[in-house]
């Protein structure tokens, strides 16, 4: 095949990954979503309230204080950078991981070598690294406030324009 040139199912099938990764990325987060939100708070606290998050004994224990204290809203708490974010990294992860294959494919005119889904596979995490990594810390920031915090996020939008305003630019907000 010349430099250059691919068959027209190629393509397709890159968006098609895509498309499926985004998918299941929104799939995941609308299902456990609230037990992403415990882990966090878990990892912050420890369990112990070492934090001004209250203390958890269990995962049971955490979601059953959060939903009394907090409501669905807590539970959900990060939910729209969470889709968001998980759309966009399983989507974009598909998409490059099969444009790199595509690439190593065309260098080579036979089955490519486990080195290069390796090497696919660390292009491809690395540019949703790249991409994502605003929208996580987002997330991580709304999942971990409670009614009492002082500096609350109202949503994903306002709190990045928010913070790109206030501090005069984009390399600021990262």
């Amino acid at each position: 095949m010349p430099p250059g040139t691919s068959p027209p199912s190629t393509e397709a099938w890159t968006w098609e990954n895509a498309v499926a990764g985004a998918t299941a990325g929104f799939a995941t987060v609308a299902t456990f979503h609230p037990l992403d939100v415990v882990r966090t708070r878990f990892q912050v606290s420890g369990g112990r309230g070492l934090s001004d998050l209250p203390p958890y004994r269990n995962t049971g224990h955490a979601v059953y204080t959060i939903a009394r204290s907090e409501g669905l809203r807590g539970l959900y708490a990060g939910f729209y950078p969470a889709v968001l974010g998980s759309t966009v990294s399983w989507g974009l992860y598909f998409f490059f991981y099969n444009r790199a294959k595509q690439r190593y494919l065309q260098e080579k005119d036979v089955q490519l070598r486990p080195f290069d889904h390796l090497a696919s596979a660390a292009e491809a995490g690395a540019l949703v690294c790249l991409f994502t990594n605003p929208i996580w810390l987002v997330k991580t920031r709304m999942q971990l406030q409670t009614p009492g915090h002082t500096s609350s996020y109202s949503g994903f939008s306002a709190r990045c324009f928010e913070n790109y305003s206030e501090r005069g630019g984009m390399a600021s907000t990262l």
